[in-house]
């Protein structure tokens, strides 16, 4: 199976992995493939840079670490993944959210996540709490 994780998803796998699901995390750990995309690493730097966001040993680190922990692959923005985010119902006005259904549906990946308003995309999901 091939997951991309919300940027919520990584956070918590840093911080406190407690809160994410037992399943979800066995899930994760027999992946084929996870991505964390460069949208969340982008949604993480701007709520540090605002101290809405505490990362005690910055951005780049928790990503590098996580990518180094998980096996994790990081997701770069393409001009596919902009434009089916743009095409999307406006149910999610978060454009970093919008940017993570976006690369989801072009890449096809099952998205992980414990935002109800992903769900009303009807994408693969699996709920993360």
């Amino acid at each position: 199976m091939r997951y991309i994780i919300d940027t919520h998803v990584w956070l918590w796998l840093l911080q406190d992995p407690g809160k994410l699901a037992a399943p979800v995390r066995q899930a994760l750990e027999a992946a084929d493939d996870i991505v964390l995309s460069v949208a969340s690493v982008w949604e993480a730097a701007i709520k540090v840079k605002l101290g809405k966001l505490v990362l005690p040993r910055g951005v780049a680190d928790a990503r590098d670490g996580f990518l180094r922990q998980t096996g994790a692959r990081e997701l770069p923005i393409q001009s596919a993944h902009v434009i089916a985010a743009a095409d999307l119902p406006p149910v999610h006005r978060d454009p970093f959210d919008r940017l993570l259904i976006g690369q989801s549906q072009v890449e096809q990946l099952r998205h992980v996540t414990a935002d109800n308003a992903i769900r009303s995309y009807g994408l693969p999901v699996e709920w993360a709490t």
